[in-house]
């Protein structure tokens, strides 16, 4: 028998990627999450929503190749339509997480 490739994705990955070097992310979920009244699978993150503390820890842990890969987080992302002008604040369980991919 052989095991599913499962893809974990961490939050010190989305933190570095977001918050560091300021890339926004295109991210496909599982399951659908409801962004601007609608049921979506694919939003951009374009910033990890965080405290002074999280995000002091996460970038150590980020330069330390330091990975968290359960949880769910705040995240910055554009609306149904794409547009970075109008983001939303929304909560993603990193377990739900399919795919990334730089925009």
């Amino acid at each position: 028998m052989t095991a599913a490739l499962v893809k974990m994705f961490s939050i010190e990955y989305l933190f570095r990627e977001c918050n560091m070097h300021k890339h926004a992310l295109g991210v496909e979920l599982y399951t659908p999450i409801i962004v601007s009244g609608k049921p979506i699978v694919n939003v951009v993150a374009l910033k990890v929503e965080c405290s002074d503390k999280e995000a002091q820890i996460w970038a150590c842990n980020a330069l330390n190749q330091v990975n968290t890969n359960t949880g769910v987080y705040s995240f910055l992302v554009s609306d149904a339509t794409g547009d970075p002008h109008s983001p939303h604040i929304i909560k993603i369980d990193l377990q739900n997480i399919k795919q990334i991919s730089y925009i």
